[in-house]
């Protein structure tokens, strides 16, 4: 039976979460330096589809550290690696001389 009163919670909920998100952001960019986590923008460095697959595990200057969820992901991602390399590079310059060291 549907109760208005849960509706306006659930909303209310919703609200209070999506403020301590911006907040998150907000604080993960200052932690940074001023620029977006590259996490903040996998999705698009990596490719939606395989988002869920290749789990970025950490990323500075000289290497980012990916683990795959299975051998054919990290295969996919060896075949593509130059792609990825350039989009990452060319969302964050600071990554020009990074190598990408795959983990399955």
């Amino acid at each position: 039976m549907y109760d208005p009163d849960d509706a306006r919670l659930m909303k209310k909920r919703e609200g209070t979460l999506n403020e301590y998100m911006g907040d998150f952001e907000r604080m993960m960019v200052d932690l940074n330096g001023g620029e977006e986590p590259v996490i903040f923008h996998w999705d698009e460095i990596i490719g939606h589809d395989m988002a869920e697959h290749v789990v970025l595990e950490s990323a500075d200057e000289r290497e980012v550290v990916v683990r795959c969820s299975h051998p054919a992901f990290a295969s996919w991602l060896r075949l593509n690696e130059r792609d990825v390399l350039s989009r990452l590079r060319r969302l964050f310059p600071r990554f020009a001389g990074c190598r990408l060291k795959i983990l399955s």
